[in-house]
């Protein structure tokens, strides 16, 4: 009687190993699988929250930006004011105004009471020179000196300060001859000082488009320097129906994040709107 002819293959062994090791190495592979979709979701989340953070940053920029814009807004509205009472102070002083959910610190600086030197007579700089305890000669040509850095044809005039007497004095420079652009560029007048210049400053301004200043809106030293020119204050320097004021306005939300504006505004009833910007964050004198 023949047996049964039996055959077993070399490579399907029956303890079942080769199925074990190939669930295993599936299982490394979900297992990989997790770890990469967790690091995803990880990164995914965290790009999230960052965006996120940076569009709340930017929303509260905006709502900070446009609430000091509101305050320029308020300044001029307030300076506006024909009654007195109502007016506010151009000193300097903090006007507190809420806007929206912002709080906004406005400070006002009354710019027509102090002189401008592009406009300025020799006579006015010299006065206010010796008020700034100048002699009275060297007032007189620093004075001149002045008037000759922006305007050529008083540079021909003795003490004028023309080219010559700026290379006569070891300078390598002379004068423009250009309107002053920026107050600094008084420092490098002959015959002008670093501490003069520091105590004159204050007293000058560019954006007073008047000739004289307007003295209700005066310092103390500008107002004796225009007290030296009585004869002339009253055909020269009229009461300016406009005034001219800097303005800071700053706008903190409640969130923290402050901005800053920064304006020259004219403002008088004879303008088209009651009032003229002047300049908007950039191109404030120095």
């Amino acid at each position: 009687m023949r047996q049964p002819f039996v055959t077993c293959r070399r490579d399907s062994p029956v303890d079942g190993s080769a199925s074990n090791d190939s669930g295993g190495f599936a299982l490394v592979i979900v297992l990989w699988g997790l770890v990469v979709i967790g690091l995803l979701i990880t990164h995914l989340t965290a790009t999230g929250r960052i965006e996120a953070k940076i569009a709340r940053n930017m929303i509260s920029n905006a709502e900070a930006a446009a609430a000091a814009d509101g305050g320029i807004a308020a300044a001029i509205f307030n300076l506006s004011q024909p009654d007195d009472r109502l007016r506010w102070a151009s000193d300097g002083g903090a006007h507190v105004v809420k806007i929206g959910s912002a709080m906004v610190s406005v400070r006002c600086w009354n710019e027509s009471g102090k002189i401008n030197p592009n406009l300025a007579s020799d006579a006015l700089m010299g006065a206010l020179l010796q008020e700034m305890g100048v002699p009275a000669s060297k007032a007189a040509t620093l004075a001149a000196a002045i008037g000759g850095w922006h305007d050529p044809t008083r540079q021909a005039l003795p003490g004028g300060g023309g080219p010559s007497e700026y290379s006569a004095a070891g300078l390598n420079y002379g004068p423009p001859g250009t309107q002053i652009e920026k107050i600094t560029e008084l420092g490098r007048v002959l015959g002008m000082t670093p501490d003069l210049f520091a105590a004159l400053r204050p007293h000058l301004s560019l954006w007073n488009q008047a000739a004289f200043p307007a003295v209700a809106y005066s310092d103390e030293i500008v107002s004796r320097a225009v007290g030296h020119m009585v004869t002339t204050v009253s055909t020269t320097a009229p009461q300016m129906p406009s005034m001219t004021a800097t303005i800071v306005a700053t706008g903190k939300t409640s969130s923290g994040t402050s901005f800053i504006r920064r304006a020259v505004v004219e403002i008088g009833s004879g303008l088209e709107k009651g009032y003229r910007i002047l300049a908007w964050d950039t191109g404030l004198e120095e």
